[in-house]
């Protein structure tokens, strides 16, 4: 895709009240947002050669590459350019829940009245060539996600988009992939709330606004 065909509604261009936001503008903006986080990470990579091999396993797209260990960076990326912009992700982090078997960061955020999972490096946990955790013997979160006709979808979509529209159910599906198909909260609706208002996970303290923007790993302000 082009740059040119991803910009920012001209609603962000408006200086008087808020705007009110449609779900055909949230997707606007989500694709703008994954566009140019996909674009600081593939500058990272470009940026060290030798991370190149383990993180993009022979996959020429920035979209498919798995990007293994990259997901507290590119939370990081994703919200500062939110909050810049005025909105309020919520980080977390799944290493907070006590049944999870496998660590991950990512973030959630609302725009109009829907809340959306924004999780640009979720392929990683779906590598063909990585469908166990070896040390513990369980499937990866993403080959439990893909076991039912639900999760498909939702992963179809973080494939593909790195973002979803979630629900509890969904929710509940997502969490799950981290707990080996085991839902770590007792009804979908808690999962739901859980990835709406998670527990602080610390982002600015393991990745500093300031440090990202010193090197030049930000989304600029002014970026449409």
């Amino acid at each position: 895709m082009t740059e040119s065909l991803i910009n920012l509604p001209a609603k962000f261009q408006e200086v008087s009240a808020p705007p009110i936001f449609t779900s055909a503008d949230a997707h606007e903006i989500l694709n703008w947002l994954l566009y140019k986080t996909r674009g600081i990470l593939k500058k990272t990579l470009e940026d060290n050669p030798k991370d190149i091999a383990n993180a993009f396993r022979d996959v020429a797209d920035i979209a498919t590459a798995p990007l293994h260990g990259r997901c507290s960076f590119s939370q990081a990326v994703a919200a500062y350019a939110l909050k810049e912009r005025g909105f309020s992700p919520k980080n977390f982090s799944l290493q907070s829940i006590e049944d999870h078997t496998i660590g991950h960061a990512s973030l959630t955020v609302e725009i109009g009245q829907n809340t959306y999972l924004i999780d640009p490096t979720y392929r990683q946990f779906f590598d063909p060539n990585q469908p166990i955790i070896e040390d513990r013997q369980i499937p990866m979160p993403g080959f439990k996600l893909s076991e039912t006709e639900q999760g498909r979808c939702l992963l179809e979509k973080l494939m593909t988009d790195g973002y979803a529209l979630i629900d509890p159910e969904t929710a509940n599906a997502y969490l799950s992939s981290f707990c080996n198909g085991v839902s770590p909260f007792a009804t979908p609706e808690e999962s739901y709330q859980f990835l709406k208002d998670p527990p602080p996970d610390q982002m600015e303290y393991h990745m500093s606004k300031n440090a990202l923007e010193r090197l030049g790993l930000l989304i600029p302000p002014t970026s449409h």
